[in-house]
């Protein structure tokens, strides 16, 4: 029988917990495309069954690939921004027929929170979040957040509403001010 080095799981979201599961008890190192599953208590559990058959679990946040964003992380981390005091995230656009079991959130904001979490190297010790069905009545196609760490404030937006696409990040910070652009991979500071 053929053994694989790893598999990419790219079906619907519902059928994330199902398909991985599986995967995971044959003991094969995995990419599983966002959201890693539709509830906490099934990503929870994927996750400690990865742990335990010692496989490589890896879900499809790719935007920590871009190499603006480890270019950014880079200028983080070398503290040309000094401390960073905000970030502001505008990832919006036009609705995607394609995408039919998540809302705006799962499909959309879940990459500049990881981003967020990722660039400051934390977790947020407080959110607040805004969410609206505008155009879809099933499912939120429009979401703010505000994520409140130790010494930072973040707000993300995200929708499926403006007729533009825009994938911006934008970064104050005690020495200087940054803007980077995910799509065109341009960095102002």
């Amino acid at each position: 029988a053929e053994r694989f080095d790893a598999i990419s799981i790219c079906v619907p979201s519902e059928f994330h917990y199902q398909v991985a599961s599986w995967v995971i008890k044959r003991r094969i190192n995995l990419l599983l495309e966002k959201p890693i599953t539709l509830n906490v208590n099934e990503a929870t559990r994927l996750l400690k069954m990865a742990k335990e058959n010692k496989i490589k679990f890896l879900v499809g946040h790719i935007e920590r690939f871009n190499p603006v964003v480890l270019k950014v992380k880079e200028m983080i981390d070398k503290k040309e921004l000094g401390d960073i005091i905000a970030i502001i995230v505008r990832r919006v656009g036009g609705f995607p027929p394609q995408i039919t079991d998540s809302n705006i959130a799962v499909d959309l904001s879940i990459h500049d929170i990881d981003i967020v979490n990722y660039l400051l190297g934390d977790v947020p010790q407080k959110i607040y979040v805004n969410k609206q069905k505008n155009h879809i009545s099933k499912r939120e196609d429009s979401v703010e957040f505000f994520l409140k760490y130790k010494k930072t404030s973040a707000y993300i937006q995200a929708n499926w509403v403006t007729p533009v696409k825009i994938r911006k990040l934008n970064i104050t910070g005690m020495n200087g001010y940054l803007e980077m652009d995910y799509l065109s991979q341009e960095i102002d500071f």
